[in-house]
């Protein structure tokens, strides 16, 4: 009788053990939302938008509010080296994406990557340029997606959700023309 007591407490302790075990993971989704509108704004020579909300427009403003909130947007910025020659790399070479998006030939998909959509309307020298331009692009997007995550100490697995937040960001600043894909395998001109 004494050896199943002794079983019984062991499985029971080690249920009680796992039970009270919990494994709390954060995902900075805010950090990244905002990292991904300052970015997207920057590589396509947007003005970022003030937010009345954000500000407190309308409300008196205390000199401590004030810092508090320039210290809390100074927090949220991301950038470190790796970032910075990313985004200046993107921002050189969206100049020459731009018209292809305006027309329509690429899109920007649900998963933060640029796409081809159709070539029809440019000719084969275009197209080629094109689908370098995109490969070069799509490279860079995905080592800006992966530097990110690991100055916010995201975990490699939670990528697709960074890159999830980005393609909604490059969607909204993406001009009058371009296909996007607001939601998976749905496409729509903006």
């Amino acid at each position: 009788m004494p050896k199943i007591n002794l079983k019984l407490t062991f499985m029971f302790s080690i249920i009680i053990f796992t039970a009270c075990v919990t494994v709390n993971i954060y995902f900075p989704a805010a950090e990244v939302r905002q990292a991904a509108e300052e970015i997207a704004k920057d590589v396509r020579g947007q003005e970022p938008s003030q937010d009345p909300a954000d500000t407190g427009a309308g409300e008196p403003q205390s000199f401590l509010n004030l810092i508090g909130t320039a210290y809390a947007q100074q927090e949220l910025a991301i950038s470190n080296a790796t970032i910075r020659q990313i985004k200046a790399r993107m921002k050189a070479r969206y100049t020459q994406l731009a018209p292809f998006l305006k027309q329509g030939v690429l899109g920007e998909s649900a998963k933060g990557l640029l796409v081809i959509r159709d070539t029809s309307s440019i000719n084969l020298k275009a197209r080629a340029e094109v689908k370098r331009q995109v490969s070069a692009e799509n490279s860079d997007r995905m080592a800006l997606y992966s530097a990110v995550s690991k100055a916010l100490k995201i975990s490699g697995s939670e990528l697709a959700r960074v890159q999830e937040i980005f393609a909604r960001e490059w969607q909204k600043t993406a001009p009058k023309g371009t296909w996007i894909e607001p939601g998976s395998g749905k496409w729509e001109q903006r």
